[in-house]
């Protein structure tokens, strides 16, 4: 509308009768003007009005359409999928991203389509919650769209919410897709890497611990379970001297071969290294089944092992040490369950059978072997040490020819420790060449002490035991010679032992400090002769002056098979004309056997002598 117009059309119409009005001076003229002028000021507001609103209504109009007209292309070409639905769950409205995305062919009009009709009732379900509560919700995971040939899964993430009109009521929801199946499809093969030990194709360790939480989680476990805790015997040798890539194939021949054995329904994991796990869920109603099953299982995976295993053309037998836990309905604890079953399989190890079941006792011992891991490097050790000695005999005459040193602990806790229980952590430890120069310098106190104490030396030698690990070290031959110096004490009343494995193990690299002391003049004995099954042409090479056959062969004197050996042993010693000591002599008739067949031997054992004080040995001396 035109105000200036309107004004001018109203201006030539109205003002000849004004004019004519206002010259007649007459009141009632004027009077009449005037109302003709208040009724133009009245009109011009009116039209003014209208004006503004007219123009106003035009404006919002031409903003709505272009409102309109972006939300139009924002739907429409938005890449996302979108649609909305009535409160009858009829669609409404979908962009051309939603057909795309779900490849829907032409032939499907989709406008008022039923979704109570969609094949995947649990987005049938998701759609009328958010109806019922006029709340935003969220959804992601598998969708089944039948609209295709052939069917197709997804694997979505939803949001969806509530549209309401201008009253504030619910007329249907609007529903965002995103697919996420691709991202599902990484997760699902991340998570199995994650789970799968890439060597051996098996599960790993992760995959294990979860498998056995989910088993003790559950409330329905009535019947007993079995964890086979499995190390593999000598892989470590392979792995050292044939490389790494025939250890890999070692590896997964092996957990081919427990495959193999293995009932389906078997769980087999790796562990890691050479460790391998198998989980028997619910397979024995009591412990005497369980103990029959273990046996026969066992057996069959041991077997494998032995016949399975080739490298090449070559055939290499393995065995393995299993350790064993039952697992009850009342046990609940992942963590513990697993350390029963690795204590197990070195419990089996240490034994050499081919599994052991857990027991508690191996707890004591684990927490015994803790303590005195502890406590071997503490100042006060050397003062909790002594040495008793032990008299070896001669059978000529029963008269003592000479003493084998013993080490012995007094634990302030744990009470009289004998070297079995404390040397060998000693010597993992690394503790082993502490204790063994406190031992070497007592010998040789003890000795200088015999020499004052006497008029001349009573014994050929004392003796003292020596872990080949500390001859490791390049100045244990030093350290010895600086003893005997220091105490000025001949170093023929000196004699070291050192075990047979252990000497045949290492005898490469300690034989120039054996070589370096007895050119000084030290006595070298080979202890437990007998239990490494060393190569006759070890005694040529050594000279050593000692032999001691070891006790298990005095053992069995009586066992007509076995006494041969104990025979043989002692004619070769003697004909490389070795100091013979037969340890472990207990019994009369083992004694009259020796004589019998050897007349002269020395011997060491209860029968004759204990391990005694080294004030005690002073006294049997002069008694004798």
């Amino acid at each position: 509308m035109d105000l200036g117009l309107l004004l001018t059309y109203w201006g030539l119409i109205n003002l000849p009768t004004l004019s004519y009005l206002i010259l007649r001076h007459d009141r009632n003229a004027i009077i009449t003007v005037i109302v003709i002028l208040f009724f133009l000021i009245v009109l011009f507001q009116f039209a003014w009005t209208i004006h503004n609103l007219l123009h106003k209504h035009i404006e919002q109009n031409r903003q709505l359409r272009r409102k309109e007209r972006e939300l139009f292309a924002i739907f429409n070409q938005n890449p996302t999928p979108i649609f909305y639905y009535d409160t009858d769950l009829k669609i409404r409205k979908y962009n051309p991203a939603y057909i795309k995305f779900f490849d829907i062919p032409d032939k499907f009009k989709l406008e008022r389509f039923n979704l109570a009709k969609l094949h995947y009732k649990p987005a049938v379900t998701f759609l009328r919650r958010v109806i019922e509560t006029g709340k935003p919700i969220e959804y992601e995971g598998e969708y089944i769209t039948t609209f295709t040939d052939p069917i197709r899964k997804y694997w979505l993430k939803v949001k969806a919410a509530p549209l309401y009109d201008e009253h504030n009521r619910i007329v249907g929801g609007i529903v965002n897709l995103q697919d996420k199946s691709q991202e599902k499809a990484s997760t699902v093969a991340l998570e199995r890497l994650v789970h799968i030990d890439p060597l051996t194709k098996l599960k790993n360790r992760r995959a294990f611990e979860e498998s056995l939480s989910a088993l003790l989680l559950r409330s329905d476990r009535k019947e007993l379970s079995l964890l086979f805790f499995i190390d593999l015997n000598r892989f470590k040798p392979i792995n050292d001297t044939m490389g790494h890539t025939i250890g890999d194939e070692v590896l997964r021949q092996v957990a081919g071969a427990l495959q193999n054995r293995c009932r389906n329904k078997d769980e087999i994991y790796r562990f890691g290294g050479d460790e391998f796990v198998v989980l028997f869920r619910d397979c024995c109603s009591d412990i005497h089944e369980s103990k029959r099953m273990v046996e026969e299982r066992t057996h069959t995976i041991n077997e494998a092992l032995q016949t399975m295993i080739r490298v090449g053309e070559s055939h290499l037998p393995m065995s393995a040490s299993i350790g064993v836990v039952v697992i009850d309905p009342d046990d609940f604890d992942t963590e513990e369950i697993i350390r029963q079953a690795d204590l197990a399989m070195y419990s089996a190890k240490q034994s050499g059978k081919p599994y052991a079941f857990y027991d508690e006792k191996d707890d004591t011992i684990r927490t015994k072997n803790f303590i005195l891991h502890q406590e071997l490097n503490r100042p006060e050790l050397e003062e909790q040490l002594f040495l008793e000695y032990q008299p070896i005999v001669s059978l000529a005459d029963g008269h003592i020819v000479a003493a084998e040193a013993l080490i012995r602990w007094r634990h302030p806790k744990l009470g009289l420790l004998m070297p079995g229980e404390f040397i060998p952590i000693a010597v993992e430890n690394g503790d082993i060449e502490r204790i063994g120069r406190w031992a070497m310098d007592r010998v040789c106190k003890t000795i200088d002490r015999f020499e004052k104490d006497f008029s001349t030396f009573p014994l050929q030698y004392i003796s003292l035991n020596v872990d080949s690990r500390e001859l490791f070290s390049g100045s244990f031959a030093q350290h010895v010679q600086k003893c005997l110096e220091c105490h000025q004490i001949p170093a023929r009343h000196l004699a070291i032992e050192i075990t047979e494995t252990s000497l045949i193990r290492n005898f490469a690299m300690i034989r120039a400090t054996i070589d370096a002391l007895q050119v000084f003049g030290i006595r070298w004995a080979i202890d437990d002769f007998g239990t490494g099954y060393s190569s006759l042409s070890y005694l040529e090479q050594l000279r050593f002056s000692i032999l001691k056959v070891d006790r298990s062969f005095s053992g069995t004197i009586h066992d007509a098979e076995k006494t041969p050996m104990i025979d043989h042993i002692i004619r070769i010693a003697r004909d490389l004309r070795y100091d013979i000591v037969v340890e472990g002599i207990e019994t009369i008739d083992q004694i009259r056997y020796l004589e019998e067949r050897f007349g002269s031997l020395n011997v060491q054992g209860y029968y004759f002598h204990r391990p005694m004080s080294e004030a005690s040995l002073i006294e049997t001396l002069q008694n004798c």
